[in-house]
């Protein structure tokens, strides 16, 4: 017999067949949950002892006509995925370094020159201090030009 997987109510009388929850309040909390755990396992990743040069991981990784980056990492409330900045992309040429919330393995989001998604890939290490802190622009929802 299939029950909720929060609160194990039998889902006997609930349709469709394949459902997993009694109620959108237990999907909500099981997302929130899987978020937690996913958040929790990238925070808690093995990090080098010392930042690597960051500009020339960030040069040597980007695609042809990449002039913008993003980094991203699990989102700590409701799942998907966080984007550093939340705003304007940072500019590669000339570099400007990332400042994150949390010292973590990002993926990078790459974009040209006027903000139109290029390709995603490559990974970076953030362990340095300075690179962690408020985030510039996050407020702002456009792209630079």
């Amino acid at each position: 017999m299939q029950t909720c997987a929060v609160c194990r109510k039998s889902l006997k009388n609930f349709f469709p067949a394949k459902r997993r929850f009694c109620c959108v309040a237990h999907r909500s909390e099981a997302r929130r949950q899987e978020a937690r755990a996913l958040f929790e396992m990238w925070i808690s990743r093995r990090l080098p002892r010392r930042q690597n040069d960051l500009r020339s991981a960030l040069t040597s990784t980007a695609p042809n006509g990449a002039r913008q980056y993003r980094l991203t990492c699990p989102e700590r409330r409701m799942g998907g995925l966080r984007f550093y900045p939340r705003g304007q992309a940072w500019s590669l040429d000339p570099i400007e370094l990332p400042q994150v919330h949390y010292q973590g393995h990002y993926g990078i989001v790459w974009y040209d020159t006027i903000g139109r998604f290029l390709a995603t890939g490559g990974e970076v290490a953030i362990v340095s201090h300075v690179l962690i802190g408020s985030c510039p622009h996050d407020w702002r929802r456009d792209f630079s030009l």
